[in-house]
């Protein structure tokens, strides 16, 4: 089937409008290297509304392996998730010429319950021998595609993953101070934003006659 004219066919009926158009929507679950189940849908756009979530507020990340988390919506259009931070670095080179190299993930945990990096974000402040430095990069903003996110609270996290000193000299003449902050309620933005779709569903149950056709390659 590829078109359902039937408005009580559709979920919510509310959402369908005969005028627009359908799409087919196909998803393979269980996937394994027997065999997977087929989930057939008949799709049509609905209005996009710009929300969001928000980190904790105050939340100022200082050393590795800290985090904060946020509980977004598991319901969002096209699967989009935007990230945002901010990054401050300090740098204190007593006697050297310092450069303070920070990397940060972006993290999202699975409907299986593990915690997944989606990318990272890497930047540095340098300092002159007996100066000091401070270098802020503000909105970051990191974005990702991802189904099958955890609907059990908080879901989606920044890490502060490492601090690299480089130092012409001896390290410990070097001071380095580093907050990574993930936006919150008081902030310009959602700390992770998104868009919400009031899409409407159809079963695509086939005729008989119908076929639906996968490719399965081995890239080993």
């Amino acid at each position: 089937m590829s078109y359902e004219p039937n408005s009580t066919a559709w979920d919510p009926s509310t959402a369908f409008d005969a005028n627009a158009r359908q799409y087919d929507v196909f998803q393979a679950l269980n996937l394994t290297s027997t065999g997977f189940t087929v989930r057939a849908k008949l799709r049509q756009k609905g209005a996009q509304t710009s929300t969001g979530a928000d980190f904790s507020t105050g939340n100022s990340l200082t050393s590795t392996g800290q985090t904060v988390a946020a509980a977004a919506s598991t319901s969002v259009a096209n699967n989009e998730y935007t990230w945002h931070s901010d990054l401050t670095i300090k740098v204190d080179a007593t006697n050297n010429i310092a450069d303070v190299t920070v990397e940060v993930s972006y993290v999202a945990e699975s409907n299986g319950g593990s915690w997944d990096g989606r990318g990272t974000i890497t930047k540095s402040c340098q300092a002159t021998a007996g100066s000091t430095s401070a270098c802020t990069f503000t909105d970051q903003t990191v974005q990702a595609s991802i189904t099958g996110l955890s609907t059990a609270g908080d879901n989606v996290r920044w890490r502060l993953k490492t601090i690299d000193i480089q130092s012409a000299g001896p390290i410990s003449s070097t001071e380095a101070d580093v907050d990574l902050h993930g936006y919150t309620s008081t902030d310009s933005t959602r700390g992770v934003s998104y868009n919400i779709a009031t899409d409407a569903f159809a079963s695509k149950t086939p005729d008989g006659d119908d076929t639906i056709v996968w490719e399965a390659r081995d890239e080993a």
